[in-house]
């Protein structure tokens, strides 16, 4: 797999993306703030889909920065720029690319990405991660925030239905091709790639409010077809049709939080 999105382009997808954006924010705020990310930065955003992190990298570097996010989905980022126009960030554009094949010029403070290397294999993650290189100035940073499974595995214990869940997102994401664990082939590519690793950390946010448990069914949901097509069974987790009625009863008498994805950030500089 070379970065091909496991979980399509529909309008529905571009929606839960950015349902799932709004718990993922913090997180990724503060991450970006961890290295740095400030008034008049030159930003690139990869695998920028519907805009969320460029749009937040956006009101970061203000109107007198830039922020260039690249995604290969046409239908994605026209959705993201009029989220742009509507917040009135005129510094934030997008442009279809390939991460396989980037063709920009340009140089950047720094480059950012959020749940985009899962879905490469390991060779073509590594070249990427070469490419990028090229692309950030001499002390420039590589922000990068990719899924850590484990991180939810160890706060779910206590919910078997949502443990249930997470083992066969994962199940579907392995059969795709994607890697749903992230923190150690991040930390030893990055290297491989000549990048210093300057700071890697874990977040997990976690569903309180009435409306966040649906994040586990929104996924679960959105491989729905791909579960068929792999012919998994699903016998663990019931009828997703009923699924997130049971998630919330599962919450509510555990008397629980529900973990949302897990999030292993790493923020990279190149050298020289």
């Amino acid at each position: 797999m070379s970065g091909d999105y496991v979980l399509g382009h529909s309008q529905a997808e571009h929606a839960r993306l950015m349902r799932q954006a709004r718990l993922l924010h913090p997180a990724t705020r503060q991450l970006l703030s961890d290295a740095g990310i400030g008034p008049g930065q030159r930003v690139l955003d990869i695998g920028a889909g519907v805009g969320d992190v460029s749009l937040l990298a956006g009101h970061m570097v203000g109107a007198g920065g830039y922020v260039c996010g690249v995604d290969a989905d046409p239908a994605a980022l026209a959705t993201a720029r009029t989220r742009a126009k509507d917040e009135a960030l005129a510094h934030v554009e997008f442009r279809v690319q390939d991460l396989n094949r980037l063709s920009l010029m340009e140089h950047f403070d720094a480059i950012v990405g959020r749940l985009v290397l899962m879905f490469f294999t390991p060779v073509s993650r590594l070249e990427v991660l070469k490419a990028l290189s090229a692309l950030v100035r001499p002390g420039g940073v590589l922000v990068l925030q990719e899924c850590s499974w484990q991180a939810y595995f160890a706060l779910a214990a206590h919910l078997p239905l949502h443990t249930a869940c997470g083992e066969l997102i994962c199940q579907s994401l392995r059969g795709a091709g994607a890697q749903p664990d992230m923190a150690l082939p991040l930390h030893q590519q990055l290297a491989d790639a000549g990048w210093r690793v300057r700071q890697m950390c874990i977040h997990l946010p976690l569903a309180v409010a009435p409306a966040d448990p649906d994040w586990t069914a929104d996924l679960l949901i959105a491989l729905r077809a791909r579960l068929q097509q792999q012919a998994l069974d699903t016998a663990a987790v019931g009828e997703i049709a009923t699924l997130r009625a049971r998630l919330q009863r599962e919450l509510a008498a555990t008397r629980s939080f529900a973990p949302v994805l897990g999030l292993v950030g790493a923020i990279a500089v190149r050298d020289g």
